[in-house]
């Protein structure tokens, strides 16, 4: 497969083209440099059998290598039936050429060095294939091996592998790639080409060569030189690795490669370093699990498309986290067309700058020109991260590529910058399109299909937002999510353009949000379609989207009504329902729906004839589950108020409770005594309009207790309590969830009582306030008040009694997020008619029954945006009572009590409180 891309690449992943030849075509040999002077740490062991048993087997050490001779010549066919050879290698072993009785490296430039090869240890597996029809090798390096290649020529490697050998490389063994002998020396190489000065090679850790070639690592490789490599295995070699590190030290190192049908599967392998430009890995048949890749420095790529001469490029990843700068680096081929797939299962892939990228600016490792073919990310219940930038320089830089990104199950894609993308296709799956970086838009080149979520940002009062544009079609059903800004719009008539497609159905696009609205300001906005663009609007009461064209006229035609009774000429025919017809020339032409007048012998169109329409006209069908929004506020405006209201009413109602309470000690004989009340309560506000907008109404389902403590003092007494409360929201608009208010009240009260039957009484009240909502954030405030009661107890008989009775209460409600500190003034004035008998076994009942006029007379300013909203006050109303006490001695009593209040803005529907006290 040609390919057009960096020639440093291209070096890398050939170098082994020159390396087999010339393995191959050597002697027998096993290639294998220890420490200088050191001859311990290798253990040969060969199995020969000899066709001749009196031959005698020694070795001579061959200047760079060992060989194996008898009678001190080199073993020829006929010498041996078979081979069997293993190499175990320990200790700290290096390259000969570091070592001073080596080939001196000064002698390089005078020599094609880059055919040089210095492996640290060289196994050659078929080498021996003019001895012997069956032969293998072994490998074996043992745990606590320190293997070092350092100053060497060009393609050389610390283990090098060929043709019928398994290589058994344990763990805590240690394979180290130091620079090259060109890199440490500055080697001149104006001589050669362009493409051997930019891509001299430090060399391999591993290298894997040959059908038969099999590798299973798990010692820790560093890469310290330019252009070194850790793995590399091509021409159908197999390596397995497993719990290693793979460290890039040195700029364009790559952690492993494959070519020509190579195949490395790697698990629990851990790839890291800071150098510029590294690569993670590149190939086809790669398969990584349980691993970790790191990358941290400036160009540095987890993978590439590079294949070689395949033509499918595939690589799998299972449950690993691949970090770098750039994500999958596509390289540009104008050429050859190939497929390139991988494969994320429960896996993180994350680029920094870009996810996925061909071309970028100021990235040296790219060549010119297009990529081509089709480019597949599968995700699977993964995660992915970061932009995705195509090359669309050229005119048909789409026209011979396909780059599909796959998201299936609970996969997720953010981008913090403007992407594109040629197909998407989401399978409950989320893209999220971040905020870190202003406004950004997602092109989507071709189709999106399938179904799922995406999350965006807008900024309706700056007319400003994410953008999906589509340019092909929209299949599916897809669900936006869009967080706005709290800023204000100037003007409420605006729409905002989220989504733009090539075509949409009905169906295609709704919103997420709570409720399908968003806020903006203090309104609510729903997503509404127009053509085939889909926008955000305040007020979505039309039923027809603006910017609709309506079809054509004929030239100097009528328009009848509609569904006109034409007037039928002679031998005129009727063709079937919705035919077209041919207008005559100034001629009444049908409107839509219309019958029209036949000619004679023509064909006259049947009721729905379809009209010439103009070219490019879209009328959507409608979205019919779009949310009323119409001048409604958003959720947390809208529940600021309400809580305020409800936490007033609250205020009115502990106060009256207690006010019949009090009235009661007025009559008392024993003043000492302790009690309780309990009340339930369901009232109701009626929707309202602030600042031209809509405020819903709400039920307010209510329950609340007190407890005190009385003593008695002189002509008066004097008490405590404390209480808690909880009220249930019910908003009449359906855009807002349901409210819960919380409140714990604490009070000292007190009163006295004139021989003349006047009394009053006081009460100070501090009440604390928590209401929480699932739309915006929890709340916290509270009221202080001051309550003054005064009345008379008027004997008419025996029997009966009248209470004239008048309450004034005074307060401040402060301590909210959006509330403003707020002043309370509420009344209640009316009479108390009471009565009492006793039952034949000493109980002794007082009914009561009152009525009142209850007042509540000043609002609650809540403030968003530097704009003021009074919450309406529940203003005046009539209340009545009806209720029993029960006195089963002079120490028991229970209190029974049902009350009503009605007003214009307020319904209290019905209120009951029981109470018992016990006095001494």
């Amino acid at each position: 497969m040609k390919k057009s891309f960096s020639k440093k690449i291209l070096a890398m992943c050939v170098a082994t083209a020159f390396v087999a030849p010339n393995a191959l075509a050597a002697d027998p040999q096993v290639v294998r440099h220890c420490t200088e002077n050191d001859s311990t740490t290798c253990h040969f062991t060969y199995n020969f059998t000899y066709n001749n048993p009196n031959n005698v087997e020694q070795w001579q050490h061959n200047q760079n290598y060992f060989e194996w001779t008898h009678n001190n010549a080199p073993l020829q066919k006929e010498d041996l039936a078979s081979t069997n050879l293993k190499v175990v290698v320990s200790g700290n072993v290096k390259n000969k050429t570091t070592n001073s009785t080596g080939i001196k490296p000064s002698s390089f430039p005078n020599q094609s060095f880059e055919k040089r090869h210095d492996h640290v240890v060289g196994i050659y597996g078929d080498a021996l294939n003019r001895f012997a029809t069956e032969e293998t090798a072994e490998l074996e390096v043992l745990p606590n091996t320190v293997a070092t290649l350092s100053m060497q020529p060009e393609d050389s490697s610390v283990i090098y592998v060929v043709g019928n050998t398994t290589a058994n490389i344990h763990k805590n063994a240690r394979l180290v790639v130091n620079p090259s002998y060109a890199e440490v020396n500055q080697v001149d190489m104006t001589q050669y080409d362009e493409e051997k000065k930019d891509d001299y090679q430090a060399g391999s850790a591993i290298e894997a060569y040959g059908d038969k070639a099999k590798v299973n690592n798990s010692a820790d490789i560093e890469l310290t030189g330019k252009n070194a490599s850790g793995v590399r295995v091509y021409d159908n070699a197999t390596v397995n690795m497993s719990n290693h590190s793979i460290q890039l030290n040195g700029n364009w190192t790559m952690g492993f490669d494959t070519l020509n049908k190579g195949k490395i599967t790697a698990d629990n392998v851990q790839i890291s370093g800071s150098a510029e430009k590294t690569f993670a890995f590149i190939g086809d048949n790669i398969h990584l699990n349980n691993s970790k890749v790191d990358l941290t420095g400036k160009s540095s790529f987890v993978t590439d498309n590079i294949g070689g001469d395949e033509t499918t490029i595939t690589q799998n990843i299972n449950n690993s986290t691949l970090s770098a700068e750039y994500g999958i680096f596509l390289t540009p081929d104008e050429e050859d067309k190939f497929n390139y797939v991988m494969n994320l299962q429960n896996s993180t892939l994350s680029g920094r700058t870009a996810l996925l990228v061909a071309q970028p600016e100021n990235l040296d490792v790219f060549a010119e020109g297009d990529v081509v073919g089709n480019i597949t990310l599968n995700a699977h219940n993964s995660t992915l991260s970061g932009a995705s930038i195509l090359n669309n320089q050229s005119a048909n830089a789409t026209a011979n590529r396909n780059i599909t990104l796959n998201l299936t199950h609970n996969s997720t894609w953010t981008i913090q910058n403007s992407s594109e993308i040629d197909t998407l296709k989401l399978d409950n799956a989320t893209v999220k399109i971040g905020k870190a970086n202003g406004y950004n838009t997602l092109t989507v080149n071709g189709d999106l299909s399938g179904n799922g979520a995406f999350h965006m940002n807008s900024d309706i009062a700056g007319n400003q937002s994410d953008l999906l544009d589509v340019k092909g079609a929209v299949s599916g059903s897809h669900v936006l999510h869009i967080e706005n800004t709290r800023s204000e719009p100037a003007t409420t008539d605006g729409k905002l353009t989220v989504v733009k497609t090539g075509s949409s159905g009905a169906d295609a696009f709704k919103l997420g949000n709570a409720k399908g609205v968003v806020e903006a300001g203090k309104y609510l906005y729903a997503l509404k379609q127009n053509g085939n663009n889909w926008q955000l609007v305040y007020d979505n009461t039309q039923k027809q989207p603006e910017n609709t064209t309506q079809p054509a006229a004929q030239p100097n035609t009528t328009v009848p009504a509609q569904n006109a009774n034409p007037v039928a000429q002679p031998n005129t025919t009727v063709p079937a329902q919705n035919a077209n017809p041919v207008a005559q020339p100034n001629t009444t032409a049908p409107a839509q729906n219309a019958n029209p007048v036949a000619q004679p012998n023509t064909t006259a169109p049947a009721q729905n004839a379809n009209p010439v329409a103009q070219p490019n006209t879209t009328t959507p069908a409608q979205n019919t589950t779009t949310p009323s929004v119409n001048k409604n506020f958003r959720y947390d405006l809208v529940g600021s108020m309400a809580h305020a209201q409800v936490a007033t009413s609250a205020l009115q109602a502990q106060n009256q409770v207690l006010n019949q309470r009090q009235l009661a000690l007025h009559q008392a004989q024993r003043l000492h005594g302790a009690w309780i009340l309990g009340e339930n309560s369901q009232s109701e506000r009626k929707n309202s309009s602030v600042n031209g907008g809509n405020v819903s109404g709400f039920k307010d389902k209510s329950n609340a207790w007190q407890i005190g403590l009385d003593k008695e003092m002189g002509n008066g007494y004097a008490g405590v309590l404390a209480g808690y409360g909880r009220h249930n929201i019910d908003y009449h608009v359906d855009l807002y969830d349901d409210s819960k208010i919380r409140s714990h009240t604490f009070a000292a009260y007190g009163g006295l009582t004139g021989s003349d039957g006047w009394f009053g009484d006081a009460t100070l009240r501090h009440t604390r306030y928590t209401a929480e909502n699932p739309q915006f954030a929890r709340d916290r405030f509270r009221i202080n008040s001051l309550n003054l009661q005064g009345g008379k107890n008027v004997a008419l008989n025996e029997t009966w009694t009248l209470i004239p009775n008048a309450s004034v209460t005074i307060g401040r409600l402060s301590g909210s997020n959006m509330m403003k500190n707020s002043t309370l003034l509420q009344s209640r004035a009316g009479v108390d008619v009471q009565s009492k008998w006793t039952s034949a076994n000493g109980v002794l009942f007082q009914p009561k029954l009152g009525v009142y006029y209850v007042g509540d007379h000043r609002g609650v300013d809540v403030a968003f945006n530097q704009e003021n909203f009074r919450a309406k006050s529940a203003g005046s109303r009539v209340a009545a009572r009806v209720g029993t006490d029960v006195f089963f001695n002079k120490n028991n009593q229970i209190h029974l009590n049902l009350h009503t209040e009605h007003g214009n803005q307020f319904k209290r529907h019905y209120g009951l409180d029981v109470g018992l006290r016990h006095a001494w």
